[in-house]
Parts: C-alpha cells; structure tokens; sequence
C-alpha cells in the first residue's frame, strides 16, 4: 500500500512539474520581450535622470516590470480562451486591452509609491500626503506612455501572429529567406 501512495505522490509530482515548465516556457516570450522593451526605456529614463543625480534602479525596475506584465498577458490570454471569440475589430480589442494595462501599470505604480512612503513614515495617511507632495506628474505621464506603447506592440505583433497560424510570425523573422 505504502508503494501505491509513493507512486500516486510521485505522479501528481510529475504533473505539477509538467505544468510549471509549461508555465514557464508560455511566459518566456513575453517576459522577455517586455524586459529587452523596459530596459531600454528606463535606461533611457536612467540617462535623463543623470543630470538631476536621481538613484535609479533600472535594472531591478524593468525586471520586476518584465515579470509582472508577462503575467498579466497571460492571465489575459488565458481568461480570452475561456470566452467566446470578440466580435469587435481587433484593432479595437488591441486598444481596450492597452487601456486595461495602463490602468494596472498605474496602480502599480502608485500602489508601489504609497507602500514605501506609508512604510517610511508610519502611516498610510502620511504616505499618501508624501506620494501626494512628491508627484512628478509630467514623468509618470511620460512612463505610462511609453509602457503603453510597448504593450500596444506586443499586443499587435501578438493579433497578427494569431491571423498569420501558429509559428508563422517566427518563421517569417527568425527563418532564411528561401532562394528564389
């Protein structure tokens, strides 16, 4: 009986790891992609910021960034196959799921501003007044745009490789072109 249980334990040990690395290979485009797109914006936020001698992480930044929005397209992405097909232009659901991550990159970003300023000085009320008082408005602005945009991309490359069939997108950007 003990070597029934260890079998049964070992298979749902085998699935679950099945799952995790299908997890992880499903993720690695998209992390990937956003972390190559947000490094190369916050190193040039980093470049800016130099002249103001502001300490910036950006390294950090663009991976917790990278990993966070790969999730989110894959919840996405998940909770779009378990609907029924949109019937709305794809241009148009490109640009709704684009607000939908700009509104998520806005809250985590405050989100993130207010759990250190309410840390640092005690209290959620006093932090939000820090938050409040430290607002650079103009480069948030600035980030929400261009996180947008990256999304925007990634969400249309992702249109086009759905109507081209499975693999085509790759092929046709990562395979020689054939002699004529």
């Amino acid at each position: 009986m003990p070597d029934q249980q260890h079998q049964h334990t070992a298979a749902i040990a085998l699935t679950v790891g099945r799952r995790l690395e299908g997890l992880f290979w499903e993720m690695l485009p998209p992390v990937l992609f956003f972390f190559i797109a947000m490094i190369l914006i916050f190193a040039v936020v980093k470049l800016l910021a130099l002249q103001y001698s502001i300490r910036f992480y950006a390294f950090a930044r663009a991976a917790i960034g990278a990993l966070v929005l790969g999730k989110v397209v894959l919840l996405m992405e998940m909770a779009e196959r378990k609907s029924e097909v949109s019937r709305h232009p794809r241009a148009i659901v490109v640009a709704f799921k684009t607000v939908i991550y700009a509104m998520a990159v806005f809250l985590f970003e405050f989100g993130e501003r207010l759990v250190h300023a309410s840390y640092d000085k005690g209290s959620l009320r006093e932090g939000f007044m820090v938050v409040k008082a430290n607002a650079n408005l103009d480069r948030f602005i600035a980030l929400l745009i261009l996180i947008c945009t990256i999304v925007a991309m990634y969400l249309s490359m992702e249109e086009i490789s759905h109507a081209m069939g499975e693999g085509a997108l790759t092929r046709l950007f990562f395979k020689r072109p054939d002699r004529a």
